[in-house]
């Protein structure tokens, strides 16, 4: 292809309307780029269209035979996006005489049944999935064992259909979704045992290698878990089936940046014939951070000991004959025995005692001796306790001490015996495959993580969730604290940038857009593509790494050359190794007249500068009369933006009681998203009103405030997040040593604070008939700051529509424009 006019030929059909001119643009680059096996940065402001441009530019590669590309990979951190990119698949299959299958991938609280319809708690789902599966698992065993059953797949068909709707009128069927399922209302119980029906009924199906649910063009979540639900079958891992036929698989940053993810479901996914698109690129580090962190609950480390339990009772035959056999016979082979799992039993109910005592000790020190009668579920908040120091920890200090240090490297190794132990009984005796990974494999990967990960990417702590309402298993609940608080054992990643860029290379190519990208040379920094571009990307990550477990598992256990092909890349000149990179800038094409973009040159809205509030009046009456300003003159909804909600409450309360303003005043906070949704619906019903939220908060981003629904957005303060954590301080600590002092904060706070600014600022004007006003106040948004301006991280295209105001002039400013219509 050679000419743009060739290259919209190529793709014309694809795209659903009347390009503009700036997507034919944007379209033919990314294309190149691709052909390339390059990256495509695109920064685009709202109404750019890039959902459409992405995908075309993708498919038109796709079904090119000429070229080594078989699906498109979405990845997204919005709902909101995720059937953003559904409709437009769907306008494209309903306009282009070629259909594209595609399918959106969600996590097991979207499609459960019984998560959807009240019977599971979504935050307990995993735990509960899990005990689920156990107890069918017990419940198959037993019945074969007591020849109730010939087979564990006539079991799993019996407890299916035990609980299923007969003729009886008076039967109260389950409905999910607005369908009916097969079965009776409730989670069911056999033997004393409660079991999943939908499970049981997918175990049956998998031994049959039949699939109850089929792809088609364009399976939402909710149509997976409708088409589940209603053939009584697992839709969550029905979707799972579904993968390898999808021209289109739309997900989230896990089902690409997690290793447990990519190791358990979307390995096959991850290579060179496959096109990465990232939507809301803007938090692709700080989506991957969370990803590479990594953690388990204290309770998840008990199940492991429990794991190595079962393991050593079979090996003292005790049990199933043929599981006794099995255990055995593979421990007989092997390189370990009994006395070795014995010491990997006893090095994990040490590290289970060290952390219990340090929790012990942290509540000690913060409630005082008696802190057993001071905490509560309902009264107790988020705590962190530490256990790390510059060099160090106190589980490695433990170790070193004891003189374990080969104890633990050698737990690595036994953690891995023993998940197989229980895998090969699991296929072979029990006929069923782990969905996820085992206590055992979850314990090895954090005790994998905490040995190889230095101190200056990775950050170490214990974190204390209040326990609202959550089940507990009595027998694994051995501290006072555990009535109060989940317990979590964390490994943070603190600079994602190499892993990121070496999971961009495991695929063919890739599109990075988001609304705000800029600046593009710190983005590019901060993400590793910088390195791509010139050959320097590692070769391997954890995300790689993950990949080669999932291919060895597919290949049943049998090891892989991946080893040799590491190390021929580390040999490849980087010359070779460079990815091509190109970006494209596209600003608000909407009518410049029809919005105002002011900055007010008001003092500083830091923490230190604004708090104690009896302290700086003076401050808080500036502020207080520019959102004064902004409210009396907008004829229409007002979204104020303050740093925190408890700034927010405070901006609802002081302009609820300014006589000037005669607009009813809502204050956001943190919430459940239906919570979020009913305040919404009452912020856009009826007249204009002023809704108060922080920055940080849900309503920033992903939320669509088009037509008349908001007049206004005001923004107070530069949003820079909490710096004052041990995990925040092991953060800047991170990227000050790759790129300085100076640079490291600008990098790890600034720069992500201001993009959360624009995504704010994106709030109004959706459309080109929309109207509206763009306040940001706080000196930092202005030439006057200096070098504490942060003007400099806005793309000029943004940057040059703000006009510089005093506080007693923007009132003037305001009627004017609003004058005007």
């Amino acid at each position: 292809m050679t000419g743009q006019s060739q290259q919209h030929g190529y793709w014309a059909d694809i795209f659903p309307f009347d390009p503009y001119q700036k997507q034919v643009r944007g379209i033919n680059e990314a294309i190149d780029t691709l052909q390339d096996n390059g990256l495509y940065l695109l920064e685009g402001a709202c109404g750019t269209g890039k959902t459409l441009m992405s995908l075309t530019a993708g498919l038109s590669m796709v079904r090119d035979p000429n070229t080594k590309f078989q699906r498109l990979f979405v990845v997204t951190s919005k709902k909101q996006q995720l059937r953003a990119f559904e409709d437009d698949l769907d306008s494209i299959n309903t306009h282009t005489d070629e259909h594209f299958q595609g399918l959106s991938l969600v996590g097991k609280p979207d499609v459960c049944p019984y998560v959807q319809t009240g019977h599971i708690d979504q935050d307990e789902i995993y735990h509960r999935c899990l005990e689920l599966r156990e107890n069918m698992d017990r419940l198959l065993s037993e019945a074969v064992d007591e020849g109730r059953a010939d087979r564990r797949v006539d079991a799993a068909y019996g407890l299916a259909a035990r609980v299923s709707v007969d003729d009886d009128p008076f039967e109260d069927q389950m409905s999910v979704a607005g369908v009916d399922t097969p079965y009776t209302e409730g989670i069911p119980e056999a033997m004393g045992e409660e079991y999943c029906p939908f499970y049981a009924e997918y175990f049956v199906n998998d031994y049959k290698d039949k699939s109850a649910v089929k792809i088609h063009h364009g399976t939402t979540a909710r149509e997976t878990l409708r088409n589940g639900a209603k053939q009584g079958t697992c839709p969550h891992a029905a979707m799972k089936q579904m993968v390898d036929d999808g021209d289109v698989l739309i997900g989230n940053y896990s089902h690409v940046f997690s290793p447990q993810t990519v190791e358990n479901f979307t390995g096959g996914l991850i290579d060179e014939s496959t096109i990465l698109i990232v939507d809301e690129a803007h938090e692709m580090v700080n989506k991957v951070r969370d990803e590479l962190s990594y953690s388990v609950t204290m309770e998840t480390l008990r199940y492991a000991i429990r794991d190595v339990d079962m393991v050593l009772k079979w090996l003292d035959g005790k049990g199933h004959g043929g599981k006794v056999r099995i255990a055995k016979s593979i421990v007989e082979n092997a390189d370990y025995g009994r006395s070795e799992l014995q010491g990997l039993r006893r090095f994990l109910s040490a590290t289970y005692d060290l952390f219990a005592d340090q929790i012990d000790q942290h509540l000690t020190k913060s409630y005082g001796s008696r802190w057993e009668d001071s905490i509560m579920p309902d009264s107790v908040s988020e705590d962190s306790v530490s256990i790390q120091r510059e060099n160090g920890d106190v589980l490695d200090d433990w170790v070193q001490k004891n003189g374990v240090e080969s104890d633990w490297t050698r737990a690595l190794h036994l953690g891995y015996a023993v998940a197989y132990i229980r895998q090969r009984i699991m296929k072979k005796i029990d006929q069923t495959t782990p969905e996820g990974d085992l206590a055992i494999e979850r314990v090895r990967e954090l005790m994998n993580r905490w040995l190889i990960g230095n101190y200056t990417e990775y950050f170490r702590e214990l974190k204390l969730n209040p326990r609202r309402n959550a089940k507990t298993d009595e027998e694994l609940t051995d501290r006072e604290w555990q009535r109060a608080f989940r317990a979590e054992i964390r490994v943070n990643n603190c600079i994602p940038q190499d892993e990121i860029a070496g999971t961009l290379d495991s695929f063919g190519g890739a599109i990075v857009m988001s609304a705000t990208l800029a600046p593009l040379d710190v983005y590019k920094e901060v993400t590793g593509i910088r390195k791509l571009k010139h050959g320097a990307q590692p070769s391997e990550t954890l995300v790689t790494k993950a990949v080669d477990r999932y291919e060895k598992l597919r290949n049943g256990g049998q090891e892989t050359e991946e080893n040799d092909d590491d190390e021929d890349e580390e040999r490849t000149p980087p010359e070779e190794r460079a990815r091509h990179v190109s970006t494209s800038m596209f600003g608000m094409d909407f009518p410049k007249e029809r919005r105002a973009s002011i900055a007010v040159n008001a003092p500083k809205f830091t923490w230190s500068e604004r708090w104690p509030p009896e302290e700086n009046q003076s401050l808080r009456t500036v502020y207080r009369n520019v959102l004064t300003d902004v409210a009396k003159t907008t004829p229409g909804n007002v979204l104020v933006f303050m740093p925190s909600y408890q700034e927010a409450e405070w901006a609802a309360e002081v302009l609820e009681n300014t006589t000037a303003v005669n607009k009813p005043v809502l204050a956001d906070e943190s919430s459940s998203d239906a919570t979020t949704e009913q305040l919404k619906r009452k912020f856009f019903d009826g007249g204009g009103k002023i809704l108060a939220t922080g920055l940080r908060g849900t309503l920033t981003e992903g939320v669509d405030f088009d037509g008349d629904k908001l007049r206004a957005v005001v923004i107070c303060g530069v949003p820079i997040s909490n710096t004052g954590t041990e995990l925040a301080n092991a953060i800047q600590k991170a990227y000050s040593s790759r790129f300085g002092d100076w640079l490291g904060f600008q990098y790890a706070f600034t720069v992500p604070a201001v993009r959360k600014t624009r995504q704010a600022l994106g709030r109004v004007i959706r459309g080109d008939d929309d109207v509206g006003v763009r306040v940001l106040v706080d000196e930092r948004y202005t030439e006057a700051a200096g070098k504490s301006s942060v003007l400099s991280h806005f793309p000029d295209y943004s940057r040059e529509e703000f006009q510089e105001t005093e506080p007693n002039g923007l009132e003037r400013n305001l009627q004017q424009f609003w004058s005007q219509f």
